[in-house]
């Protein structure tokens, strides 16, 4: 059984500088979609933006079961909580 089928992603993507923030509405159902996603809705065209940025992975009992995330300074690597 295929454990990816059964989880959703919310995705975050907040400027500290602009103010710019999404928050996604639509199911997605991989993490790739959720990067994705984020690529797509983060603040961009500035100099200025510092996009913080926040993937939630949640299970099939709606628990949180991991957190990515990732900063101005990670140079577009992500990161997760544990």
């Amino acid at each position: 059984m295929d454990n990816e089928s059964n989880k959703t992603y919310i995705c975050i993507t907040e400027c500290i500088n602009t103010g710019h923030f999404e928050a996604s509405s639509e199911t997605i159902t991989t993490l790739e979609e959720a990067k994705a996603w984020i690529d797509e809705n983060s603040a961009s065209g500035s100099h200025r933006v510092h996009n913080f940025d926040k993937i939630i992975e949640i299970n099939e009992s709606g628990d949180a079961e991991q957190v990515y995330f990732r900063k101005p300074e990670s140079f577009g690597e992500w990161y997760h909580m544990w």
